[in-house]
This record gives C-alpha cells, sequence and structure tokens, in this order.
C-alpha cells in the first residue's frame, strides 16, 4: 500500500473521511484559499533557495491559476465562486493604491453603488452582513467580497515572501535539497508512506543540517505543535540517514501580519510614544505642542522559526503506529468521528451528506 502523512492523518481524524476521499476518491468542488495561498507561497520561496530570479513571478502566477493535479484542468483563483475565503484573509492595511483603484471600479461594475464609493467601507458592510444571520449577502456582495480578499492576499503574499528572503534566508549557510522526495518502506509487508520535505539547509547556530517544513498559518505556533509532530519525525525518518541529522524545524509565515503604529507629529515631527491625543512634546519653555498625529502603519511581519531534535525512539514509535493504521486501512475498518462533523477545520465536513443522508450530490471525482 502506498500512503503519506495526509492521507494516514486523515485516517486519524475520520476513517469515513478517509474512505470518501482517498477510496472512492471523491470531492467537494469548493475548497479554501488558504490550501491554494500556501501551495503558491511555498513554491516561491522554494524558486527563490533555488537562485531563480523570478520567485515573485512564481508566486503571482500561483495565486492566479492553481495547478490541477493528475488529469484534472488547472483552477483560475481570481473571481472563482469555488474558492472559499474568510474574513480573516482581508487585511485593507497591506493594500497598495492600485488595489483601492481596481476595488472602486468593481463597485461600479457589481452594481454596488448604492453601498458607497469608499471600498473598504463597502467591504466592511458586506463582510458584517455575512456575520448576521438574518442578513444574505447577494451573489455581487460575494463577488466583491472574494475580489478583495484574493487582493489582499496577494499582497501578503509578497510580504511573507520578502519576510522569509530578508530574515530568515540570510542565516541559511547552504541549501542542501528543495522539495525533496522521500519514502519509507516496511520489511514486513512493502507498504510505503512517502512524503516531499520543503528544504534541507544548513542553518547558523546549528552543527548538523536541518530539515525544515515552510507553513503558511493564521497565527504563530505553539511549542507543542513541533514537541508532537507527526510530520517532522516522519521526514527525519525519512532523510535523517541521508544528512546525517536528527534535526528538524518549522519555519512559520504568519499571515495575521503584525503592525506597528509609527504615528508622527504633523508640527514638530516628534514620533508618538504614548496614548496622548496630541502632541505630548514640550519646547524649551516647557510648553506643550499639541499638534496633531499623522497616523502611519509600519508593516511589521514575524518569521517564526522552531528547531528541535527527534529521537530514533520518537521515530520507531511513529512507524509503529503508521504500520497499525495502514493495516487498519488495508483491512477496510472505517466510522465517523461524530465530534469531526461540525469541526472539520472549522466547518461541517464535506462529506456530511454523503456518510449521514447517502447524498454525494455536490460531490465531484479528483
Amino acid at each position: 500500500m502506498r500512503s503519506s502523512y495526509s492521507q494516514n492523518n486523515t485516517y486519524k481524524n475520520c476513517p469515513s473521511y478517509w474512505n470518501w476521499s482517498y477510496v472512492k476518491k471523491l470531492k467537494s468542488p469548493d475548497q479554501s484559499a488558504a490550501l491554494y495561498f500556501g501551495s503558491a507561497v511555498d513554491d516561491a520561496v522554494m524558486a527563490n533557495l533555488e537562485n531563480k530570479d523570478n520567485y515573485m513571478d512564481v508566486f503571482y502566477s500561483r495565486w492566479t491559476t492553481a495547478r490541477g493535479y493528475g488529469n484534472n484542468p488547472d483552477i483560475p483563483l481570481f473571481d472563482n465562486p469555488s474558492v472559499g475565503y474568510s474574513a480573516s484573509d482581508w487585511d485593507a492595511d497591506v493594500l497598495q493604491p492600485e488595489d483601492l483603484i481596481d476595488m472602486n471600479g468593481w463597485i461600479s461594475v457589481l452594481g454596488l453603488s448604492k453601498m458607497g464609493t469608499d471600498p473598504i467601507a463597502v467591504f466592511d458592510q458586506i463582510r458584517k452582513n455575512m456575520k448576521n444571520p438574518y442578513k444574505s449577502p447577494t451573489p455581487a456582495q460575494t463577488r466583491f467580497f472574494g475580489r478583495c480578499c484574493w487582493v489582499s492576499m496577494k499582497r501578503k503574499g509578497e510580504i511573507l515572501i520578502d519576510s522569509f528572503i530578508t530574515q530568515f534566508k540570510p542565516k541559511i549557510k547552504r541549501v542542501l535539497a528543495t522539495q525533496k522526495s522521500g519514502k519509507i518502506t516496511d520489511p514486513k509487508t512493502g507498504d510505503m508512506i512517502f512524503g516531499y520535505i520543503d528544504f534541507v539547509a544548513e542553518i547558523e547556530g546549528y552543527d548538523k543540517p536541518v530539515i525544515i517544513d515552510l507553513k503558511t498559518a493564521a497565527s504563530p505556533y505553539a511549542q507543542s505543535k513541533i514537541d508532537l509532530t507527526e510530520q517532522l519525525t516522519l521526514y527525519y525518518a525519512m532523510a535523517g540517514e541521508q544528512y546525517d541529522t536528527d534535526l528538524v524545524g518549522y519555519v512559520v509565515l504568519s499571515k495575521n501580519i503584525n503592525k506597528n503604529d509609527k504615528s508622527v507629529c504633523k508640527t514638530c515631527g516628534k514620533i508618538k510614544d504614548s496614548k496622548h491625543r496630541t502632541c505630548d512634546a514640550l519646547d524649551k519653555k516647557g510648553k506643550r505642542c499639541h499638534g496633531e498625529w499623522d497616523s502611519k502603519i509600519e508593516i511589521d511581519p514575524q518569521v517564526q522559526v522552531l528547531i528541535q531534535q527527534k529521537t530514533v525512539e520518537q521515530k520507531d514509535s511513529l512507524m509503529l503506529d503508521y504500520s497499525n493504521i495502514m493495516a487498519a486501512m488495508k483491512t477496510g475498518i472505517v466510522y465517523k468521528n461524530y465530534d469531526k462533523c461540525n469541526n472539520w477545520y472549522g466547518g461541517q465536513c464535506p462529506f456530511y451528506g454523503a456518510c449521514h443522508k447517502n447524498d454525494q450530490s455536490g460531490l465531484v471525482k479528483k
């Protein structure tokens, strides 16, 4: 049997979901934008690590059209109703002036002029309506919401890629591999687990190479994320011996970008360092300035790095668990995890209707 970290993890979360997805090969046509965004950022960062000058063009391309794997066609991402966005995808502070011009044009094209002419105010109103159970956005409002989120995430992607290059890449002494494929074969059963390691690199401060997985996440990871990670333990099992290392790590690019208030007094130029509503600078006579603050938001993205040593015991324990999981898969043991039915990554499971009502409408073949 051929499996992967993703497939094994899916089975552990819900064997019924695994059956619909990996055995019957069905899926929802609707996908979260976060999945496509993470892939686009990954591809761009890998291109940069491979010293390709067009790495940002790689991001633009992947964030415009996602690759359709297998026999599936490529997927256009802009203005695609099958791509789902959340309110957290939006960040008005990262937008460029040309984005606001485009958004203003969409208000007119989509017939939303009655809602106003300020694109940010129109977006906020639509977002508020979407949270109201007694109001439903019109198709035009939903399209405007999706378009604005797409633009916002495009700018976030630029910022995250640049932050990786400026904050983390200088710590890399040498890149040993990118997008490295790996596999482990069980000598008793012949079962195989496949995976792709983002990159392996020599990093300042460590005497061994580090096996790295790049993540784009809504927020920084807790320490427990790497303490208990199966994914990195699996990657250690796949590549640790080849690179003579037991070090693994996450590099996390947070989509919730930090910001600093860099307000400056319009009168005397003092940088705001207090909560006073007007400038509190004093002249030579002790008279307060009282100048108006010119509010400026400074984007301050943070790159989180978590690196840890894994042990042979951890690897062997995981391999035993995976062997048992794959044995259950092969024998066709399938059951529902009811705790996941309405909490599949924050929403209802896409196979809810198929599982509980034998209703497969809305599902498509992979």
